[in-house]
């Protein structure tokens, strides 16, 4: 009987290649997507002799760097704060991105990506929603195993066998149980370092939160992928993947919407406003995405106090809103000691 692959029944593994740990990592319902594409070099065949040759031939001999994407949920426990997020904010000796390698296992079947990096990580921050991460990286090379018809997952169980001879069952790390998901139960933000923590629950001097509509934050690693160039490699028609990378530059920014009131007008945000529009440089801000579970807040919190530009407007609509945009603008820190994670 054949198997068919359910995106349902897909297990995600990641491993460090700083070491030899395998994590295995809580999808969310939207998935995983991966793929690779590849660079055709095209060349024209009509000459004086051969008129009617307008379909131009072509070979293939390079790849471009493999595409991943996938969301997975913040936990109370410490399962991916080494696995995933140091991955993301961290950055090792050479100030270059810590790689990782992905592994795909789908029924009978197996994808391997390695020397993976992270390129962009959105924070899910909705109200009445968990709190969640949406990943999306490139490798150098997607790789398949297995495909012998002998299932790797079962309703029970799954089985080490047909997985690629580089993932060793012996590495994976155990995970938590039970495991503590994290619905947003409070949002801090503003244009304030004001960050308290009092018996393990998260407080701030300034909060202007109550008429807060929405908040974004994003951190984004700019790329540049390496070509393996070899003449050999062309002649022998043999396919040149990416070789290696660098980290080009980093992006941390995001976005906080609030309601237009009268009692807006007290608040921080509006102090000494004089046009509809306005700008700070080099200023305080925080943006906190949390949840309280059994009397201490768990999640993640960018608390800066300088080193961020912000512009701020008014808008009109349905009703007005105060919009403020902000960057990180400074490399006076470390981001990985700006943007953290709370756990337990």
């Amino acid at each position: 009987m054949d198997i068919y692959h359910h995106l349902e029944n897909t297990k995600v593994f990641i491993r460090p290649t700083s070491g030899t740990a395998i994590y295995e990592l809580d999808l969310l319902s939207s998935g995983a997507t991966f793929s690779q594409t590849f660079t055709e070099n095209t060349y024209g065949e009509k000459t004086l002799q051969n008129s009617g040759h307008l379909v131009k031939k072509g070979n293939f001999i390079k790849a471009n760097p493999a595409n991943f994407s996938f969301a997975i949920p913040l936990l109370k426990e410490d399962d991916f704060s080494a696995s995933v997020f140091d991955l993301i904010v961290s950055l090792d000796s050479t100030n270059n991105l810590q790689s990782f390698d992905l592994f795909f296992v789908d029924q009978d079947k197996s994808f391997f990506i390695n020397s993976c990096v992270f390129t962009s990580c959105s924070f899910s921050i909705q109200q009445g929603s968990l709190l969640s991460l949406e990943l999306s990286g490139q490798g150098i090379k997607i790789e398949e195993s297995g495909g012998t018809g002998s299932p790797i997952i079962t309703d029970s169980t799954w089985s080490i066998s047909g997985v690629a001879a580089n993932f060793s069952s012996s590495n994976i790390v155990a995970r938590t149980s039970p495991r503590q998901l994290l619905p947003l139960t409070k949002v801090l933000v503003g244009r304030t370092s004001g960050w308290t923590t009092e018996s393990g629950v998260v407080t701030s001097t300034s909060n202007a939160t109550r008429l807060l509509l929405q908040t974004s934050m994003e951190l984004q690693n700019n790329m540049i992928w390496l070509p393996y160039d070899s003449i050999h490699k062309g002649v022998e028609g043999e396919i040149m993947y990416p070789s290696a990378y660098t980290l080009e530059g980093r992006i941390l920014a995001g976005n906080a919407k609030w309601a237009m009131t009268s009692a807006l007008n007290a608040t921080e945000q509006l102090t000494a406003r004089t046009n509809n529009t306005k700008f700070y440089e080099n200023s305080a801000w925080t943006t906190g995405a949390l949840s309280l579970v059994s009397g201490t807040d768990y999640g993640i919190k960018f608390n800066a106090a300088s080193g961020v530009n912000i512009s701020s407007r008014i808008s009109p609509g349905a009703i007005y809103t105060l919009d403020m945009d902000w960057r990180l603008a400074s490399n006076s820190s470390d981001i990985s000691s700006l943007l953290t994670y709370i756990t337990a």
